[in-house]
């Protein structure tokens, strides 16, 4: 098997869109890790605490199924495109995707399937139009 590197780096800019854009700050963490045969990755942010209080009350600490839905999530009415989108990559790439919320910050992991045999250092990433160190 061969992990599609579009589709991951789709995932992860969307990813790291929902955390600018629903966070506090600027802030973001990004950690990747690998534990054969699984690619984890996992983006987080600050968020409000008042408004992760709303957030948490209405739907838990785990709010995946916000991963699954449009509307009002807490803020301004969502198409949750971003969501949406990797949802369907974690499941192309035999995979699954979290959302955690924490008092003050929301976490995003992401899980699939990556081989050994994938060559993880010959692809870079370019996100928001900046060449990154390579993956």
């Amino acid at each position: 098997m061969q992990l599609d590197w579009h589709l991951l780096r789709y995932a992860l800019e969307n990813a790291v869109s929902n955390a600018r854009k629903y966070g506090t700050d600027m802030e973001i963490e990004l950690a990747i890790e690998y534990h054969e045969p699984t690619l984890v990755m996992q983006v987080s942010n600050a968020a409000d605490p008042q408004k992760q209080a709303q957030l948490i009350a209405r739907h838990g600490t785990n709010a995946t199924r916000l991963l699954h839905h449009r509307g009002n999530t807490g803020g301004a009415h969502s198409t949750n495109l971003g969501g949406q989108a990797m949802r369907d990559v974690a499941r192309l790439l035999r995979g699954s995707v979290s959302l955690q919320l924490l008092p003050a910050a929301s976490r995003l992991h992401l899980e699939v399937r990556a081989p050994r045999t994938v060559d993880i250092e010959a692809h870079s990433a370019t996100i928001y139009g900046q060449e990154r160190a390579p993956l």
